[in-house]
């Protein structure tokens, strides 16, 4: 049974503009699923459409064949390719990087057969990038898949008051029992995280399985042959000091001494995990170079129940130490999975350890925000610090009370509940909009 994910309908509606759509995303984020839900749709409209897993050795084979081998496949099935078409041919490839030259298999088929669409997705994105490069450009979209953000939980979870959290107006207050519903569920997001596969199995142990199948798969098939088998150990070893210090600032030096890896070896690390969706890099915000640092990147980990399984730590969240870090690693990746295109999120911290959460640009504009795992009524004076050198429209601090607006100092300060993070993005936007047409 499909459940519902926010995407789809964005997939298929980019599908309708573009010639391929190409669905990129770490193991077991649901791109399969999605890309099978969209073929099956479009069979019910009557539409021709083919569907090939190039993980299965036969699919795999025929594409080996060339653009010409694949056409005699094509004339094989009954399908005529010709100039004077009325109707589309969806072609859907799953784990497509294993085809040599992809990009050029592709821009072939497109450039030569309008008849012809393509929708197609990988696991890695290093792969793909190697194998995309220049050969589709304005030919194709691609589309970052992400894990389940809160919503998506919710669904999958099978909560009732799933249809009532998609229309929450973020600046109406909740009532007491509703955000304690939220609150309570939001709690469970942060220690099991998003995968899908994850989420639907109700059985807590067998939860822990299939974490631990996701991250050895994602190690053996999509690391190994990207560093070798001699240097997995390290790279393993990394991963879970990302895990255990997701949302801090990184000192390339001092994990170059831990793991004994040259900076060289970790820098790679670092892209082949944020390239693959693992592991992300904030840049800091400065415009003072002199007074604020421009080099030290904020490390977040992409999912908190991988992140939790590594440490070996899925106890429930009220009883952590490490609140701080799990709340401030899901604010994140609510916000990253819901951004507006042109929006940036950064990290701010002055040489005297100044530091803002994050900075969202929007607009020429900066929006400070800060998370507290605690209630939190006080505006944070780095917030206010950096609202005033910037002269910010107003600032945010997520935390687990309810909606509040207020003015504190003369700044126009938002306390949202962290459960509504995945909503921040798309309400600031709104916001900006307001404050142009007034």
């Amino acid at each position: 049974m499909y459940i519902k994910r926010k995407i789809l309908d964005y997939l298929k509606n980019t599908l309708k503009k573009e010639p391929a759509i190409i669905l990129i995303g770490t193991r077991q984020v649901g791109k399969t699923t999605l890309i099978k839900k969209m073929e099956d749709d479009l069979r019910k409209e009557s539409k021709s459409t083919l569907y090939f897993n190039l993980e299965l050795p036969s699919s795999l084979e025929l594409f080996s064949a060339g653009v010409e081998g694949f056409l005699e496949y094509l004339k094989a099935q009954g399908i005529s390719l010709n100039s004077s078409f009325s109707e589309y041919i969806y072609i859907f490839i799953d784990e497509f990087q294993y085809i040599n030259n992809a990009g050029k298999f592709f821009k072939a088929l497109i450039d030569n057969f309008q008849q012809i669409k393509i929708v197609a997705s990988g696991s890695s994105s290093v792969e793909i990038q190697k194998s995309l490069k220049e050969s589709l450009v304005g030919r194709k979209r691609i589309i970052n898949i992400y894990s389940l953000d809160f919503l998506e939980f919710l669904y999958f979870n099978q909560i009732k008051e799933a249809e009532y959290f998609e229309n929450i107006k973020i600046n109406q207050a909740l009532s007491p029992a509703l955000c304690s519903i939220f609150a309570q569920l939001f709690s469970q997001f942060l220690v099991w995280g998003g995968m899908p596969k994850v989420i639907l199995e109700q059985d807590w142990q067998e939860r822990r399985v299939l974490l631990e199948e996701i991250s050895s798969s994602y190690l053996q098939k999509d690391i190994k042959g990207l560093i070798g088998s001699e240097n997995l150990a390290a790279f393993n070893k990394l991963m879970i000091l990302l895990a255990a210090e997701s949302s801090s600032i990184m000192n390339l030096h001092s994990l170059s001494n831990i793991l004994n890896l040259s900076r060289k070896e970790l820098e790679r690390h670092f892209f082949i995990l944020d390239n693959t969706f693992v592991n992300y890099l904030i840049s800091p915000f400065y415009a003072n170079k002199r007074k604020e640092l421009s080099k030290t990147k904020k490390s977040i980990f992409y999912d908190n129940g991988i992140g939790n399984y590594l440490l070996k730590n899925l106890s429930d969240f009220n009883n952590r130490m490490d609140k701080g870090r799990l709340l401030e690693s899901a604010v994140y990746n609510e916000m990253r999975k819901n951004l507006i295109s042109g929006m940036q999120i950064y990290y701010w911290r002055t040489q005297h350890q100044t530091e803002i959460d994050f900075v969202l640009g929007w607009d020429g504009k900066m929006i400070p925000l800060e998370v507290k795992a605690g209630p939190m009524r006080k505006l944070p004076h780095s917030l206010a610090s950096f609202a005033h050198i910037y002269n910010c429209p107003f600032g945010i601090v997520v935390n687990n009370d309810n909606w509040q607006e207020t003015v504190i100092g003369g700044l126009k300060v938002y306390f949202i509940p962290a459960f509504l993070s995945s909503f921040i993005p798309s309400w600031i936007v709104n916001k900006g909009y307001e404050n142009t047409i007034r």
